[in-house]
């Protein structure tokens, strides 16, 4: 598709190492673009009155560049907008007005720091004069209330001192300062900063707002839902309520993809509950499917009963693999030699995975066991020191003993599953075991054909699928 002389009738398509002609609907941004690529090292050459487009005056600019540097233009001409849009008092357009807005809302921090580098303070005074315009959609509900709008405000001017602070910016600190000092009453400000320190003590509850600096989520018929977690810590507290609603879901896809979480804690409401079947586990053999716990299962991320197929029982104890592969994990985030015991895929399931699907009466059925590290039988791979664990997964030997051939094995999706990307892209994909492959920077797994992958593939791949393992103890608390 890409040749070397190729004409485009939109603006600003490039590739590296080509030359294109390009129409600029503005001689205004031609002008700036240009001047910007020759600065760079860019070619600018063949400049003809010919290619000239009716009465727009659009012209035609042949040049040469590498496309991420364009990219980089094209990042600089939008900043600058959007800085000359804050600090100017000319009228803009209602559509000009709302795609500036939306596009400092994506790119807070990029525009704040932009402020604070440069001493800017009529940028820094255009913000907060629309700094309600400017926040995240998910806070349109409280702010069309009128609720905590100067909560708000007084929050992300104290963040603003703070980091002038920091960065020693004086200037922007002392207007910063005034402009607190202006705009806020003393007894408001007092009365932030002790309901701030008592919400940490604990003494006081945590507020709509406060949730919405952690979380992202949107109310629902049955209750709230949860997209996002903001924050920072790798333990994670999910409030029962939200504005007086219970919360009812959670999308696991976003929580799961945050490398530095590694737990969750969230009491879901009991009517969400299904009640366990202690009958049914007790009357379980091996081959059957058992429902157990919730986890996403369609494309939505709606939660819905985890099912379990029964690996072989014993006493009052089954051993259980989760029937399709319910989602897509890497054995390691990095390239690196890596044993089960280190890896971060052992992490998920016993963290993260742990936590959020199971209720706290089925955490305590799902017994702490202590399995062997899995060595590869054809390589002799080092595979490290045994573990104890709640969930994991199979070792080669246990994935070629608990199925009688390869169609047994196959990884069937969740549509859930589906949605997160598979290499495959259809009902099947690989699953990963727990020892290592041909070498420790490679770990086994199951391929799409359910034959045993003694050989492995890279711990970082991220296309693969996960099916966890556990026992589960019927018998009574564990």
């Amino acid at each position: 598709m890409i040749k070397g002389n190729y004409s485009m009738t939109v603006p600003a398509i490039v590739c590296a190492g080509k030359t294109f002609c390009v129409l600029w609907p503005d001689a205004v941004i031609r002008q700036r673009v240009e001047s910007f690529v020759l600065e760079r090292g860019g070619i600018l050459d063949e400049r003809s009155p010919d290619y000239l487009v009716g009465d727009s005056g659009m012209t035609p600019v042949q040049f040469w560049i590498g496309a991420g540097e364009f990219d980089r233009i094209q990042k600089h001409e939008r900043l600058e907008e959007a800085l000359v849009f804050l600090s100017a008092d000319a009228p803009f357009s209602d559509r000009e007005r709302e795609n500036m807005l939306w596009y400092i809302r994506e790119n807070r921090e990029e525009i704040i720091g932009k402020i604070l580098e440069e001493n800017l303070i009529d940028t820094l005074r255009g913000y907060l004069g629309c700094y309600h315009q400017a926040l995240p959609q998910d806070y349109t509900k409280i702010l069309e209330e009128g609720q905590y709008r100067d909560q708000i405000l007084l929050d992300l001017v104290d963040e603003l001192i703070e980091r002038t602070d920091r960065q020693q910016k004086h200037e922007l600190k002392a207007w910063l300062l005034e402009y607190k000092k202006n705009t806020f009453p003393e007894s408001f400000v007092e009365s932030n900063e002790q309901d701030r320190l008592d919400k940490e003590l604990g003494f006081l509850e945590q507020n709509e707002y406060d949730w919405l600096k952690l979380f992202s989520f949107v109310y629902e018929e049955e209750g709230v839902h949860i997209l996002d977690y903001k924050g920072a810590e790798p333990m994670v507290f999910v409030p029962p309520q939200i504005g007086g609603r219970p919360v009812t879901s959670i999308a696991a896809r976003s929580f799961f993809a945050r490398d530095e979480v590694q737990g969750f804690y969230w009491q879901r409401p009991a009517q969400l509950e299904p009640a366990i079947d202690r009958t049914a586990l007790a009357a379980a053999q091996a081959g059957d499917t058992i429902a157990f716990g919730l986890y996403p299962e369609n494309k939505s991320a709606d939660s819905a009963p985890l099912q379990w197929q029964v690996l072989k029982k014993e006493g009052t104890r089954l051993l259980v693999i989760s029937k399709y592969c319910i989602d897509k994990i890497p054995y390691h985030r990095e390239q690196s030699a890596i044993d089960w015991a280190h890896c971060d895929l052992r992490k998920w399931f016993n963290g993260a995975f742990f936590h959020l699907t199971f209720t706290p009466e089925e955490q305590a059925m799902i017994p702490a066991v202590t399995i062997p590290a899995g060595v590869n039988p054809k390589y002799k791979t080092p595979a490290g020191r045994d573990t104890t664990d709640r969930v994991f997964a199979l070792t080669l030997e246990e994935a070629g003993e608990l199925f009688d051939f390869n169609e047994s094995r196959i990884g069937y999706t969740t549509l859930y599953a589906q949605s997160r990307g598979y290499y495959f892209g259809g009902q099947i994909n690989c699953w990963w075991l727990r020892g290592p492959g041909v070498s420790p920077e490679f770990a086994a797994l199951v391929g799409n054909s359910g034959s045993l992958g003694t050989y492995g593939y890279r711990v970082d791949e991220n296309e693969y699928a996960v099916r966890p393992a556990m026992w589960i103890d019927f018998g009574g608390n564990v």
